[in-house]
C-alpha cells in the first residue's frame, strides 16, 4: 500500500495538497498505535496483538478498495496507520521477550530485514495486480496478505499462550522524557529526521511520478525497485 496512499486521493479528485494530507493520517494513526500496540502488547502478547492489528489493518484495506469518495478514505489510511504501528510494536516486542540479550541486536536487524523483503516484495506484486485489475486491487491484494498473517499467527503455539500480568505502577510521559531527556535530545533528534525523511517517501514519490506522467502500476513497480535496494 505504501506506493499508492498518496495516488488513489489524486484518481479520487483531490489535489496533491490533501493527498500528502491522507498520507499524513496514516502517520498520525501510526503513533496512535505505537502506545496502543504496547499496551495490548502488555495485556494480551504479542503474537496475539499482532494477530488483532493484522486484521484490524485488513479492515483499513478493505475499507480503501470500496471507497469511492476522499473521507471513508482518509478514515481507511488513519486506520491502517493504526493497526501498522501495532503490528510493529508487538513484533519487536515478542523478539525482545525470547531472544537472549547477547543476540538482541541482530534478532532485531533480522526482524527488520524481513520487514524489507516484505517491502520490495509487497509493490512489486502490486505493480502486476495494479496493471491487471487497477489501482483498487492492490489493497483487496493486501487485505488479503494481512489475514493471511493473522491466520498464521493464531495457528502458532505463542497465540495460545496466557500473558500473566505484572503489577507495576504507572510512569508518566512527562517523567519518562524528564529522566530520558539526555538521549531524547541526541538520538531522539536523529531518529525523528532521519524518520521524516522516510516518510516524506510515501507523499514526494508518488506524487512526482504522477506528476511527469507515469502510470500507477509502473510508479508501485519503481517503488519496489528502490526497496531492493533497501533489502
Amino acid at each position: 500500500m505504501y506506493p499508492i496512499l498518496a495516488l488513489s486521493p489524486v484518481r479520487m479528485g483531490a489535489s496533491q495538497a490533501i493527498a500528502s494530507a491522507v498520507v499524513g493520517l496514516y502517520l498520525a494513526g501510526r503513533i496512535l498505535g505505537s502506545a496502543w500496540g504496547g499496551k495490548f502488547t502488555a495485556m494480551h502478547g504479542a503474537a496475539r496483538t499482532s494477530s488483532w492489528a493484522l486484521a484490524v489493518t485488513a479492515f483499513a484495506a478493505l475499507l480503501c478498495t470500496v471507497s469511492t469518495s476522499l473521507i471513508p478514505f482518509a478514515v481507511g489510511a488513519a486506520i491502517a496507520g493504526v493497526g501498522h504501528a501495532a503490528v510493529h510494536v508487538s513484533r519487536q516486542a515478542q523478539v525482545v521477550q525470547v531472544v537472549p540479550h547477547r543476540f538482541r541486536a541482530r534478532a532485531l536487524t533480522t526482524l527488520a530485514g524481513s520487514w524489507r523483503i516484505g517491502n520490495f516484495l509487497g509493490p512489486a506484486i502490486g505493480a502486476s495486480v495494479i496493471g491487471l485489475f487497477g489501482l483498487r486491487a492492490a489493497y483487496l491484494f493486501a487485505a488479503a496478505m494481512l489475514i493471511a498473517g493473522a491466520l498464521a499467527l493464531m495457528a502458532t503455539q505463542a497465540w495460545r499462550e496466557r500473558v500473566h500480568h505484572i503489577r507495576t505502577r504507572h510512569v508518566s510521559v512527562r517523567r519518562i522524557v524528564r529522566e530520558n531527556r539526555q538521549i531524547l535530545v541526541t538520538l531522539g533528534v536523529a531518529v525523528a529526521l532521519t524518520n521524516t525523511i522516510r516518510a516524506a517517501r510515501l507523499v514526494v514519490f508518488p506524487l512526482w511520478a504522477h506528476h511527469v506522467g507515469i502510470d500507477d502500476g509502473t510508479t508501485s513497480a519503481l517503488w519496489a525497485a528502490g526497496a531492493a535496494i533497501d533489502m
